[in-house]
This record gives structure tokens, sequence and C-alpha cells, in this order.
């Protein structure tokens, strides 16, 4: 099981990522990675099993811990899929991204025809390099050895890409070059008002999912962002998945506190927010 409230698992088959733009600055996943190492590192080679992937990935800087950029693919978990029966939503590659640069297609491949035998799952993929996993679209069917066909070759797969802030909103053209269907945005952590309705493809996306940054450092969300995009969303028939407001939270300029540290609880912001804010089902 998994905490990310929007799928029922993550599946991470390749290890490692580098930091690309302001949502990566306190990346949870360098954190966990660097948890995963320590274990690693406490049993003998032999015995580390998939925890190996994380020993080269994270390194520990004079700032804090980073990532390498070296990735590890994991052979073994490529299985994972195939052992649950129940049909299951998982995040693919939270520990990393799919369309790293450093990431070989026969790789990618390789996890691919994972997806496309284990058609009961449905697998959420999330980028933040939308052009590279453009380009690997457009050979797709090639690279699977699939017969051609307009219809794009794994229907059980949803492909998004992170927008945290206007900079980055480019990000949603990279995405339409794909022929995927189901196209997802993953707004978090939200840094700022989105201008995403701007956007002519903003209604061909099936699910928006927001929410504010956690943890220690955790940088300031604002409610009124979140309403905005939940309208943005509503006004386009977008499917609005609000994950949790964060740790650093304000609303009309007052910082608010919640019981878990993710502010996760909906029935704990303000009731007027409530209704808009209030969880999709995709």
């Amino acid at each position: 099981m998994t905490k990310i409230q929007w799928c029922d698992k993550t599946w991470n088959p390749i290890i490692g990522c580098s930091k690309i733009s302001e949502g990566c600055s306190n990346c949870y996943a360098i954190d966990q990675a660097w948890r995963n190492r320590a274990i690693a590192l406490n049993r003998p080679p032999e015995a580390r099993g998939r925890l190996r992937g994380y020993v080269d990935a994270v390194k520990k800087e004079d700032h804090g811990i980073n990532w390498t950029g070296d990735l590890v693919l994991l052979p073994e978990a490529l299985e994972i899929p195939f052992e649950v029966k129940k049909p299951t939503t998982w995040f693919v590659n939270s520990m990393g991204d799919l369309f790293h640069e450093n990431i070989p297609y026969d790789w990618i491949d390789q996890v691919m025809e994972t997806m496309l035998a284990t058609y009961k799952h449905r697998y959420m993929v999330l980028t933040k390099r939308p052009e590279r996993m453009a380009d690997y679209c457009q050979q797709i069917r090639q690279r699977l050895g699939l017969p051609s066909n307009p219809k794009f070759p794994i229907p059980n797969l949803w492909l998004g890409v992170s927008i945290e802030n206007n900079r980055v909103s480019k990000r949603l053209s990279g995405l339409m070059k794909t022929n995927c269907p189901n196209k997802f945005l993953s707004c978090e952590p939200l840094l700022e008002t989105l201008h995403l309705a701007q956007y002519p493809e903003f209604h061909c996306i099936k699910l928006v999912i927001a929410g504010g940054e956690s943890g220690a450092n955790a940088r300031i969300c604002n409610l009124e962002w979140a309403v905005e995009l939940a309208m943005q969303c509503i006004d386009a028939g977008v499917p609005f998945f609000f994950k949790q407001a964060g740790s650093n939270v304000q609303w009309q300029g007052v910082k608010l506190k919640f019981t878990t540290k993710h502010g996760d609880v909906l029935e704990e912001l303000p009731k007027e927010l409530q209704p808009i804010l209030k969880r999709c089902r995709f």
C-alpha cells in the first residue's frame, strides 16, 4: 500500500533522478532514497535485493542530500505487477522520472512491455520531461514490435506532467504531443496561481491532482491558488483531485494548522472550501 491517495501502490523498476525545476527543491523522494540507502548499506551486498538501487542514487553534499544522477534498472522489479492479482492503480517510478534523459529507451521498453502484458492494472507515469516522453511515444509501436493502429497501444497507461508554477506550464503542451488518450497533471507542490485554462488543450486532460508542499521546509501554499485551479477544472469539465493542503498553508492571509503533517484531512479545511476541493473519482 501507499500513502499517496490517488494510487494503490508504487512501482519502481528504475531508481534515480536529478533535479530539473523549482518543484524539485524539496523532493520527498530524495529523503526516502537516503533512508533506503542506509538500510541497504546495513546489509551485505548479496542481501540488499532491490534496495541496491539506492546505494549510488543519492549523496550527501554541503547543503544536504541530493541525487547523484546515476540510474539503476532493477530487472526483478519488472515482475512485481504480475504478482498482484487484483486490478491496481500503480504510480510508476515514484522514486525517479521514467523519461529522465539518462534512462536508455530499451529500459523504458521493458517497463512498457510489463504494462502491456498486465492490462488489468492502471499505470500512472508522471514526468517533468514531456518532450522526451513525446519522442518515445512517437516510436513506441516500432520499439515494442506492435502492429500499426491509430489507437495508443497501451490503453491502461496514463501519462502526466508536473506543473508547479507558470514557468513550467508549457509542459502541458509537451504532454499533448503524445497520442496517449489518458493525460493528467500533477500540480504539486502548488507554488502559485496557475493559468492552465489559457491552453486550448486543457479540456483534454482527464485528471488534475493538486496539493501543497509538506515537510519541514515546505513553501507556502495559499488555498486561494487551489480554489482557482479547481474552478478552472470545473469550468473545463476536468476532474480535480485535491491531495493535501501541505505543511505551510494560508487562507485569506491566515496560517492554518491541521492535525496531520500533510494537511490531507479535507474535513479540516475551511467549510466554505470543502465542496470546491472535494476529491473526485477517476
